[in-house]
């Protein structure tokens, strides 16, 4: 019996909570085509680099994810950086761990000392210096042997303590120019980079020395992805900010309803299940084709109807109610991306999720004067869009979420 449950279960391909695999990827076939095709020209040097921008949950992850895995057939080496949640020399340690993380793993030690790396600064500095004096053993390059050397010890000198400007200066000219200098072909991913607006660099601000140090690389090429659209746009498109034109920009959207249809009907038959289109038309109609809703109502479904068995309305409509019970993991999604703004936001929010779109509308039943400085605030994060003279809430599991909350 045990082993039938466990054929069953390996045909769902359904997936939540973390980018989906290769074998789970589903269309954006176009976004792909195009990212990828910019992204080879660093084999011979020319260097394209990417924006991707979306809300939250619409599948940018899993992108990357993808290509990660894509590329690493064309012998390009990737790594990829979250900056959600992290200052400036947070940022730059973590950038140049993940590089130290990338070069074990080409050199097959990333089982022996990559994971120890993660694991606090005495048990870091340790494997690194184990690791340099291994490294050396099968001749390590030139470039990634003299950064072990600065990171011992600079991480050494510089533990429990805030960083002199004059550190932070050579901490980040020398993590910035690395992967350059690896005599490889590099593609770093950078995940949430709109975080990185808020971070403090005395000379000149981030951005503009992070442009400077990366405008002559040609051995690596950059993908930037971002949730907050609004900021994400200042940093690319504003013409004050250093690296606007730096990069080519790409929106990740929503499955439309033909796509979220066709996902829905083949990941069902993959998984023995029948649907059919007034219940996918359904589905769709209250997650609004974001990726990872599908995914999860996917899974939900597939454990309460068995295989063989053709999905009824009923089913449908009880995994989309539960979607917004308080023990769902969506719903905790959405209540820690909320928990960070503030009354008056909340309040505005909630009155569009009632239905109100124009500026003078959303204000008065609010009761907030200065609502643009509100309402530009959340385009900044992702959360609302502008058409025409109308505000709108972007994702429809969120206006559900606060018309009950």
């Amino acid at each position: 019996m045990l082993s039938n449950i466990c054929v069953s279960m390996s045909k769902i391909k359904f997936s939540f909570g973390r980018p989906v695999s290769p074998e789970q990827f589903y269309d954006r076939e176009e976004e792909l085509n195009r990212i990828r095709s910019r992204l080879l020209t660093i084999k011979d040097g020319v260097k394209n680099d990417i924006v991707l921008v979306g809300p939250r949950r619409v599948g940018k992850s899993s992108i990357i994810f993808y290509l990660e895995h894509n590329l690493a057939q064309e012998d390009i080496f990737t790594m990829n950086l979250d900056c959600e949640g992290l200052d400036l020399s947070s940022f730059l340690k973590t950038y140049g761990n993940t590089i130290i993380e990338s070069e074990l793993k080409a050199m097959g030690l990333m089982r022996r000392f990559g994971e120890r790396i993660k694991k606090g600064f005495t048990e870091a500095i340790s494997t690194m210096a184990e690791a340099l004096g291994k490294l050396r053993a099968v001749e390590l390059g030139t470039s990634s042997e003299e950064f072990l050397r600065f990171r011992i010890e600079f991480d050494k000198s510089t533990r429990n303590r805030s960083l002199a400007d004059d550190e932070l200066d050579e901490l980040f000219e020398r993590t910035i120019a690395l992967p350059n200098n690896l005599d490889k072909k590099y593609i770093v991913m950078f995940d949430e980079f709109q975080e990185t607006a808020n971070f403090n660099f005395s000379r000149g601000g981030f951005h503009a020395n992070f442009r400077k140090s990366i405008r002559n690389q040609n051995n690596v090429a950059y993908v930037f992805t971002g949730s907050a659209i609004g900021m994400m746009d200042t940093i690319f498109n504003d013409p004050k900010n250093p690296l606007a034109g730096a990069a080519e920009v790409i929106r990740v959207n929503p499955f439309d309803i033909q796509t979220s249809n066709s996902f829905l009907e083949i990941r069902f038959k993959e998984a023995g299940r029948k649907i059919t289109p007034d219940i996918e038309e359904f589905i769709f109609d209250q997650v609004g084709g974001f990726p990872a809703y599908l995914n999860w109502a996917g899974l939900r479904i597939c454990d309460l109807i068995p295989e063989n068995k053709t999905i009824t309305m009923d089913i449908a409509k009880k995994v989309c109610e539960e979607i917004h019970s308080p023990i769902s993991p969506i719903f905790q999604m959405i209540e820690k991306q909320l928990v960070k703004l503030g009354l008056k936001t909340k309040n505005i929010l909630h009155c569009m999720a009632l239905g109100y779109k124009r500026p003078s509308e959303i204000g008065s039943e609010a009761n907030v004067k200065n609502v643009y400085v509100y309402l530009n605030r959340l385009q900044s994060y992702g959360l609302v869009s502008k058409i025409n003279d109308h505000y709108e809430l972007i994702d429809p599991i969120i206006t559900e979420h606060l018309k009950r909350t």
